[in-house]
């Protein structure tokens, strides 16, 4: 054991032992307070996602609610288009910027109300899947259709809502 003989050697050897406990506690540490910061990473995401959904839910909501105070003031006759438009316009500009248009059709797909422009050409549905084919069915068999996906490229959240007056008008 010449090795251990020297004073150089010797006191390497008390250096590493000394180090190496040092550097284990340390990574120990380290390593605890990673999952630690990872855990309330975790946590903070979770809470922010809640959040989010409950704002998203919110928003989601008050759209309902402004379809259904819609569906009972504005007209399902096609002669009352001019005053319709006046409506969905006014209602539109009460919106955030975020709310694109406001659409009234009736159960043909024929444009009956809109929150655009006069100049705009008035949108067709009557190859959207919640209006009824020729058949008579409906080409959503009566689940809720995402009505934006199908024209836009856009990522877009759209509503439709459909109800029937005992005079057969549909309310949207």
């Amino acid at each position: 054991m010449t090795l251990l003989c020297s004073i150089r050697s010797r006191l390497l050897g008390l250096a590493f032992a000394a180090v190496i406990p040092l550097a284990v506690i340390m990574t120990a540490a380290l390593w605890s307070q990673w999952r630690t910061d990872r855990a309330a990473a975790a946590e903070h995401a979770v809470n922010e996602a809640r959040l989010l959904a409950a704002q998203v839910d919110d928003h989601v909501s008050a759209t309902e609610n402004l379809l259904s105070v819609l569906g009972q003031v504005v007209s399902f006759d096609p002669a009352d288009r001019s005053a319709n438009d006046t409506l969905l316009r006014k209602v539109k500009s009460e919106l955030p910027d975020s709310s694109s248009h406001i659409l009234l059709f009736d159960l043909e797909g024929i444009n009956i109300g809109t929150s655009q422009d006069p100049d705009y050409p008035r949108p067709n549905a009557r190859d959207r899947s919640y209006f009824p084919r020729g058949d008579g069915r409906s080409h959503s068999r009566g689940r809720r259709a995402d009505p934006g996906a199908e024209r836009t490229s856009k990522s877009s959240t759209s509503r439709a809502r459909s109800r029937m007056r005992p005079a057969g008008y549909g309310r949207c």
